[in-house]
């Protein structure tokens, strides 16, 4: 048998614990950095062997990277491949001043493709 599939240049997929709240950092209050974990962004520069763990933290997504949150862009002040993980990238985001206390969604855009939301509890 053969079958066609489509192979993406980006999946982006967040990090969730089993509610559905971004890990680790499911809460925050506006104008707060918070940390999330993504997979599928692509290929990285400088390049990492596949399966090798990289060697510093200077390996960046090739496409661009955005997050949101609760449809508001958010400040990144950290986007790469933690030294600890294959596959998995960190990104520091600062929770938007404007965003309502709540459950609010958040979504990573890589390269114009979005991730399914995930969550964080915003606190006042």
């Amino acid at each position: 048998m053969n079958y066609n599939f489509r192979v993406q240049p980006a999946a982006p997929g967040i990090f969730v614990r089993p509610d559905g709240l971004v890990n680790p950092s499911s809460s925050g209050a506006p104008g707060q950095t918070l940390t999330l974990f993504v997979t599928g962004v692509g290929q990285v520069q400088p390049a990492i062997q596949d399966g090798e763990a990289p060697i510093d933290d200077n390996s960046r997504p090739t496409q661009a990277v955005g997050v949101t949150v609760a449809g508001v862009t958010a400040v990144t002040s950290y986007v790469g491949e933690p030294t600890w993980a294959v596959g998995v990238v960190q990104i520091n985001f600062v929770v938007p001043t404007t965003i309502a206390a709540g459950k609010q969604p958040v979504v990573v855009t890589v390269g114009g493709v979005a991730s399914q939301a995930a969550y964080i509890d915003i606190t006042e």
